[in-house]
């Protein structure tokens, strides 16, 4: 009994840990390494008075059909 209970926690365990391929993905495209606008702070001098100027912004929008699933992806980004 101990045993299929210990089998059970690391198989519970494993599958609480564990991610899976579309959230890495996800956080390759918000967060890849070879992104250009991650360290832009320059604002332009048209808007240096301004109180908040964004200086970057990202909207991808993904549409994915399989069989009867659908999937929507929605992602925005914005350095202010």
């Amino acid at each position: 009994m101990k045993i299929k209970l210990f089998f059970l926690l690391v198989l519970v365990t494993f599958n609480i840990f564990s991610q899976d391929k579309e959230a890495l993905e996800v956080q390759d495209m918000i967060w890849s390494k070879d992104d250009l606008h991650k360290n832009s702070k320059d604002v332009p001098e048209k808007w240096l008075n301004e109180s908040a100027v964004v200086l970057y912004k990202q909207i991808d929008y993904k549409y994915h059909k399989f069989g009867k699933k659908v999937t929507y992806t929605t992602f925005v980004r914005q350095r202010i």
